[in-house]
């Protein structure tokens, strides 16, 4: 079997962090797959290459139990989570979570929030120092994404920065700067998210019903384990802190940069 072209990058160099796409040229100049070092694994580098290995069901995101029984012992409350989620997970699981948080997402829920979020946007806005330079992304961004999908999920608005510090403890795993502190940080945030949660989710199926994502989920689907409730409401708090947010912000960053920006805001 032919060998694949070896390249070479640290992924954690400031310069390829904030400038990535040279070494990306490099690499697809090398062929459809090359051998990234650092990571000890093949890399595809091209549209094709990459559908290639999306596409055929023999290739999967889900972790083969066979496999499981290797993992960390230190990141045992991190995987606890992590087994359930939708972005790990294949059919027929994957297929049976993803229906239940399709039906909790119908309805009117989200466009009855409009009126809190416009509220929220005005209460943040006037917060914002006048006359000196300040930082959007915290100072709004943030804020609206974090208290928008806390108050949609159906959990305590005070409970937010300590949820936002968690997720980004546990999602501090995803990147290559990772270190074994690293991990022990983000499986102490997988165990307190995960009790904060239980016991939450026990309150919850002793009081009445309520009409938000979580009462929604619990009542669609009566057989769901807490811990896939548990990694559902974890996706949704990592999407807003690190999605919604960031492009929210991204954006903000742009009108500022345009000089027709009070016609782009003005309403429809």
């Amino acid at each position: 079997m032919q060998s694949l072209p070896r390249i070479r990058q640290s992924p954690t160099d400031p310069d390829f962090v904030a400038d990535p796409y040279p070494f990306y040229e490099r690499a697809r100049r090398l062929g459809d797959f090359v051998y990234w070092d650092e990571y000890a694994m093949p890399m595809a580098t091209s549209h094709e290459a990459v559908n290639s290995i999306l596409t055929p069901p023999a290739f999967g995101r889900e972790m083969p139990t066979a496999q499981r029984s290797a993992r960390p012992d230190h990141l045992a409350a991190f995987n606890r989570i992590d087994d359930y989620s939708l972005m790990r997970l294949e059919p027929p699981e994957h297929t049976r979570l993803r229906n239940v948080v399709h039906e909790a997402l119908k309805g009117g829920a989200i466009l009855a929030m409009a009126p809190t979020i416009s509220r929220t946007c005005d209460a943040l806005i006037d917060t914002f120092p006048r006359g000196s330079a300040f930082d959007v992304q915290n100072a709004f961004a943030d804020q609206l994404t974090g208290r928008t999908v806390i108050r949609y999920l159906g959990l305590p608005s005070d409970i937010y920065p300590q949820l936002r510090a968690w997720a980004d403890d546990m999602s501090a795993l995803k990147y290559a700067r990772k270190d074994r502190a690293i991990e022990d940080t983000a499986n102490e945030a997988a165990k307190a998210f995960s009790d904060f949660m239980e016991a939450h989710l026990s309150d919850r199926v002793r009081a009445p019903a309520k009409d938000d994502f979580i009462g929604r989920v619990l009542n669609i689907n009566k057989t769901l384990t807490p811990f896939e409730v548990i990694s559902l409401v974890l996706t949704f708090i990592q999407a807003s802190v690190q999605g919604t947010a960031y492009a929210l912000g991204h954006a903000l960053r742009e009108l500022i940069d345009i000089p027709e920006r009070s016609l782009a805001l003005a309403p429809d």
